[in-house]
């Protein structure tokens, strides 16, 4: 006779959780009731009665220092600005007050009048060192490295 084959198997071992000796209970916390503000909302204010009336006194505590007496001030001159060096800079152009000769001649070769120039304000700071008056002309020489030399001639104005 046969001998009859054991299927034998091996099973793994189960973990088993060991109780413990307290049961654990979940604990809610209590809600906590919301307290509401003591403090009205605020409404808005439809006219100058519905206004909260407010106190009529109010306490004030004055307390007075020593004072000491400052020293007098002298009298403040007014500062009058005279420019006597010209303004240098790189871009800003040269710029020359023609005299009485040289005004007329440039009036009677271009046939214009003094009026017919562009204008200059006396206060300009690039010709405030040049001692110009109002109808003065100011010749503007300009040097680019593009176009070259540029002349240029404004009449004084005082505005």
């Amino acid at each position: 006779m046969a001998k009859s084959a054991k299927k034998t198997t091996t099973k793994p071992a189960k973990t088993v959780a060991k109780p413990s000796k307290a049961k654990a209970t979940k604990v809610q916390p209590k809600p906590v009731p919301v307290q509401k503000p003591a403090v009205k909302p605020k409404t808005p204010i439809k006219n100058e009665s519905e206004k909260p009336k407010r106190p009529s006194r109010v306490l004030v505590k004055v307390i007075k220092k020593a004072t000491v007496p400052k020293a007098s001030k002298p009298a403040v001159k007014k500062k009058v600005e005279k420019i006597t060096t010209p303004l240098q800079h790189a871009l800003l152009p040269e710029h020359i007050k023609l005299n009485d000769k040289e005004k007329d001649d440039l009036m009677n070769k271009y046939h214009i009048q003094l009026r017919e120039l562009p204008k200059i304000s006396i206060n300009d700071q690039a010709i405030r060192h040049l001692g110009i008056k109002e109808r003065d002309i100011i010749k503007i020489i300009r040097k680019s490295p593009t176009g070259g030399t540029t002349i240029f001639f404004r009449g004084v104005v005082n505005e």
